[in-house]
């Protein structure tokens, strides 16, 4: 075994918005520098944030075998979660500024990284990497070019190791199926369920990300934030204090001494199933699993939840799953 990383040829533009991944190892992570250019005929200074300019990028998907959805995620989605990833921890696109005088442009690049789980590439018959753009960023404010440059770090195997490490039939497979859900929240007086996890999955951990009725982060921030179980009687299996919770995650991730601002994590593998794996969402119902709040802010909660697809009835087994083939890439 051994591995590699290597740029594609082939770019992601706003003509270009589909390219074909390799097929010959397994995928470990796909790292995309994406550059855009911001043409600003507003009649005023334009200032932003790297995330407001990653509105850009309206959506990322892999695909494999033309259905299974391993990422489908928008720019800022994915910088939020790469301010959580790493060996220390930044959030340099989440901190980064740009201002643009009026009638001038300027052309902003970012690394943005999908790595929550290897993709077993070599058994697929298509996997695509396809990108939305949104050229409007406000008004006057245009994306006048945009280009996604690709990288792939893989892992290659011989047959017998490929066998040893996922079993002969792939029963220790454990791809990532990584993607956005939204809601609306109102104030409340207590810890209330908001949102169903979705069931029959392996669910690693969960990003929160909280913005007003403007868009604005960190002025919806919520009071507690929490897992609950519904089934058959409540229990809060996390119920914390959401500055507590920001303070905890800066300590563990050293993100730069803060996680960006309105965004929250809560690592399932280790804080309630506490054996790496994660909460097994095959042995629920729909209702059974929520993530809850408690507010006195209306807003709107973004969580991007990040499963694994595992073969349920050999992990009960063998309570086993490689979920990474290396550690890193």
């Amino acid at each position: 075994m051994y591995s590699k990383i290597r740029t594609l040829s082939d770019t992601l533009s706003l003509n270009k918005t589909s390219i074909n991944l390799p097929k010959d190892a397994v995928l470990d992570a796909i790292i995309m520098k994406v550059s855009l250019t911001i043409a600003n005929a507003s009649g005023g200074a334009y200032s932003a944030t790297g995330l407001d300019v990653l509105a850009a990028l309206q959506e990322v998907r892999v695909i494999s075998d033309g259905s299974t959805v391993h990422y489908a995620l928008n720019g800022k989605d994915i910088a939020i979660l790469n301010a959580f990833d790493g060996l220390f921890g930044s959030a340099p696109v989440a901190k980064d500024t740009v201002s643009i005088d009026d009638s001038a442009s300027a052309t902003k690049t970012y690394i943005l990284v999908l790595n929550e789980g290897d993709i077993l590439a070599v058994t697929k018959d298509s996997l695509e990497l396809k990108a939305v753009f949104n050229t409007t960023l406000a008004t006057g404010v245009t994306v006048s070019a945009a280009t996604i440059t690709v990288s792939v770090s893989e892992n290659v195997y011989t047959p017998e190791e490929f066998v040893v490490k996922y079993g002969a039939g792939l029963e220790a497979a454990a791809e990532p199926k990584v993607y956005a859900l939204s809601t609306g929240i109102t104030a409340n007086t207590e810890l209330t369920g908001i949102i169903d996890l979705p069931t029959g999955t392996l669910h690693r951990r969960g990003v929160m990300t909280f913005t007003d009725a403007s868009g604005v982060y960190g002025n919806a921030d919520p009071g507690n934030v929490g897992l609950i179980v519904t089934s058959p009687d409540r229990r809060e299996l996390l119920n914390v204090d959401y500055p507590t919770l920001r303070g905890i995650l800066g300590y563990k991730h050293v993100v730069e001494g803060a996680p960006p601002v309105g965004c929250a994590i809560f690592n399932y593998a280790m804080e309630v199933a506490s054996d790496g794996y994660g909460l097994r969402g095959w042995r629920w119902t729909k209702g059974d699993y929520q993530l809850a709040v408690k507010t006195a802010n209306a807003g709107t909660l973004r969580y991007i939840s990040c499963e694994h697809v595992v073969n349920a009835r050999a992990f009960e087994a063998a309570e086993r799953a490689l979920i990474e083939g290396t550690p890193g890439f």
